[in-house]
């Protein structure tokens, strides 16, 4: 059995390779999607970590501060999706939140937005779309900084 929360090695670069460390968050139940996240995140040396629920997120978020999280709106069973938001949101240092879904239509993405998540990511996403995503979100998070 897997623990509920892991992480791999934080690198100090940002996704374009220069400056200070990086680390993304990825909230999700299913363990073969924190899989491929960590063997893609893994491959860039990118910082990752995963929580398995909003609740273990939320603990980790207050003692480590991560700029990107990925909620996975499939795999989170009793949490709906705008109670993650709320949640996130209401952190002291907001991050930055992305939600994984496997529908995804313009009606859907302006609710997030709306809710102050950043974008929705397909959940199918390849490797390349998901670095692209999370390379914008990255950057948006520090454009002030």
């Amino acid at each position: 059995m897997r623990p509920l929360f892991s992480r791999t090695k934080d690198r100090d670069r940002r996704p374009d390779g220069h400056g200070a460390g990086v680390r993304i968050l990825l909230i999700s139940r299913d363990e073969a999607f924190r899989d491929k996240w960590q063997r893609i995140f893994g491959n860039r040396g990118w910082g990752f970590e995963s929580a398995a629920t909003l609740e273990n997120a939320l603990v980790a978020l207050r003692a480590r501060r991560a700029p990107v999280v990925v909620y996975d709106s499939q795999a989170a069973e009793e949490e709906d999706w705008r109670d993650a938001l709320s949640a996130l949101g209401g952190l002291p240092q907001r991050p930055c939140v992305l939600l994984a879904s496997s529908v995804i239509d313009e009606g859907f993405r302006d609710e997030v937005v709306r809710l102050h998540g950043y974008d929705v990511l397909r959940r199918q996403a390849d490797e390349d779309e998901i670095a692209r995503t999370i390379n914008s979100a990255w950057f948006w998070k520090h454009r002030d900084a």
